[in-house]
């Protein structure tokens, strides 16, 4: 018996609506990356530490990049949507010293989010590659590390082993942590 037409789609026909009007914006539109800080009333925290910086990592671009690139502070973007980390390239200012990396973590939609989210033997290789990218573009492990993309845990546990193991000293921040208690459990490891 055949199935009508959708019955195999694995999500609603409004999200399929909302993911092919997203499309249309991250492939044909293009997007507008603006340089508004949005950390939640800590923007000016960020920036006096982003000030201090000798080199800096950033897990998730944006706002954050383009204060970096400003600043003139050596700064490595890791970003899973390669549309979004070209409109954000565009919007820094011209000899930043800013380097882009953007893992293949498979479709993204929404803030860089993967479409298909069942972990899987290949899914989990390449996200296994958005937390360890940003380490083969460091030529100075940095001082302080935004995470504010995905795998946010993974990102700020790597981050952690990494310093440790290299002996180095890192500030490492989370946007959107308070009143997200599943990443309260870096702090098990990180402290607080």
């Amino acid at each position: 018996m055949n199935k009508p037409f959708g019955a195999a789609m694995p999500f609603s026909p409004s999200r399929a609506k909302t993911i092919a009007q997203f499309l249309y914006h991250q492939r044909i539109k293009g997007f507008a990356v603006s340089a508004r800080l949005y950390f939640a009333g800590a923007e000016d925290a960020f920036r006096q530490r982003l000030m201090r910086s000798h080199s800096y990592l950033e897990y998730g671009s944006g706002s954050s990049t383009i204060a970096a690139a400003e600043a003139r502070i050596p700064t490595v973007s890791v970003e899973g949507d390669r549309f979004f980390a070209r409109a954000v390239r565009r919007a820094i200012p011209a000899g930043a010293p800013v380097r882009f990396t953007t893992p293949d973590i498979g479709f993204t939609v929404e803030l860089s989010r993967p479409l298909f989210k069942t972990p899987t033997a290949r899914r989990m290789r390449r996200w296994a590659r958005y937390v360890q990218a940003p380490y083969t573009l460091i030529e100075r492990f940095p001082d302080f590390i935004l995470v504010d993309g995905r795998f946010r845990a993974a990102c700020a546990l790597e981050a952690a082993r990494r310093a440790r193991d290299g002996g180095h000293v890192v500030t490492i921040m989370f946007d959107d942590y308070v009143n997200r208690p599943r990443y309260h459990g870096v702090e098990a490891h990180l402290g607080t």
